[in-house]
């Protein structure tokens, strides 16, 4: 009975692990598939986002109001977040959310990988916001580049 109880368990374990891995592929390729739709909707309406790279948000980032739409468990988590970053999940109206903002507030979208904010980018521009930036890559990207995190509360530089 007690090699059947393990024998169990680390199936079940696999299966978990074999699930995650899944779950992370598909939010991958949504926020790829996200990016791409928000790219099209620029060209057709005229009005476009401007997709930043890391360099170029950090060498300008106190022009920014940075707008983090991830979780609040991914915000506060392993990728931490920019120092200053307010936390506006895409669960939330973003655009009506930022409602207390001037339409002309230089905003830098910001999510895991790129996907999420370029879709809340959009929202804001549909919204009436004008200078609009994604951070390509996201906050994957800003901590490959070593770029420095807020982590638990503190400012630290990137350990990833």
């Amino acid at each position: 009975v007690m090699v059947l109880g393990g024998a169990i368990g680390e199936a079940c374990d696999t299966e978990t692990r074999e699930l995650a891995r899944i779950h992370a592929q598909v939010r991958a390729q949504s926020e790829e598939q996200s990016g791409r739709v928000t790219e099209i909707a620029g060209h057709l309406t005229g009005r476009r986002v401007v997709d930043i790279d890391v360099g170029g948000a950090f060498a300008t980032l106190a022009s920014f109001r940075v707008v983090d739409v991830r979780s609040y468990e991914e915000f506060v988590g392993e990728l931490g977040h920019i120092d200053g970053a307010r936390l506006e999940t895409l669960a939330d109206d973003v655009a009506r959310r930022l409602g207390d903002l001037p339409r002309d507030t230089p905003l830098l979208f910001v999510c895991r990988k790129g996907g999420r904010s370029a879709r809340a980018a959009r929202l804001a521009l549909d919204a009436g916001f004008s200078d609009i930036h994604n951070l390509l890559g996201g906050m994957e990207a800003w901590n490959d580049a070593r770029l420095p995190v807020v982590l638990s509360g503190r400012a630290a530089p990137s350990t990833r």
